[in-house]
């Protein structure tokens, strides 16, 4: 499904939620995660129609490209459960094809989701591992995308993720996540909507807000 909001919401939204929690509460800490890593599609986008070309629709898909954004987190001291904000943006080239032409355009996804984080293991080392869950959105952007109901459109879904987290140090964390982006894609009105799964792998450096 395709709505007008702006990838950078979910972010905006976990931000809302998390400066909303009571400054006296010191044991929620709050963390922020600068990341860089790898936007991988899964499956083609589906058809589309460029105008030079009438009455021809063309398979276009989205090749994997590097990514970087940013998490933040919201958890509590000796608890499990959390709450996590993402938002990126990824360099991802599109690719469209009818029979055996096939040609490659600039392009781009930026995204964002709101998540659950559950930490799975007891906390008691300095390695620990999460599982995660909530809602996602992404936007993709570039060349072969030009009609004005694709532009600008987000694709609201689900996601799930997996995270390993290794403390460096009381105020440091590095971090590896996968994230895996369910939602459905269509290019306009009239045109079939496909499934689509994302991933996002990330590396980054974990920061404890705060004290």
């Amino acid at each position: 499904m395709g709505v007008t909001l702006r990838p950078g919401l979910p972010l905006a939204v976990a931000i809302t939620v998390l400066s909303a929690a009571p400054a006296r509460a010191q044991h929620w800490v709050l963390t922020l995660t600068p990341f860089a890593g790898a936007y991988v599609p899964t499956k083609p986008l589906g058809d589309v129609a460029v105008p030079a070309v009438p009455n021809t629709n063309f398979l276009v898909e989205s090749k994997s490209g590097g990514a970087f954004g940013a998490k933040l987190g919201l958890s509590s001291r000796g608890r499990r459960w959390g709450l996590e904000g993402t938002y990126f943006l990824a360099s991802s080239k599109t690719r469209t094809s009818v029979g055996l032409l096939s040609h490659e355009d600039k392009g781009e996804v930026q995204g964002g989701s709101l998540k659950a984080v559950f930490r799975v293991t007891d906390g008691k080392t300095d390695t620990d591992f999460f599982v995660s869950a909530g809602v996602s959105g992404q936007s993709h952007s570039g060349d072969v995308i030009v009609l004005k109901t694709s532009q600008n459109k987000f694709d609201v879904g689900g996601v799930v993720g997996l995270g390993l987290h290794l403390t460096l140090s009381p105020q440091v964390t590095f971090r590896l996540d996968t994230d895996a982006s369910f939602y459905s894609w269509s290019y306009a009105k009239g045109f079939p909507s496909t499934r689509q799964v994302d991933l996002l792998i990330a590396a980054g450096l974990g920061l404890k807000l705060g004290r």
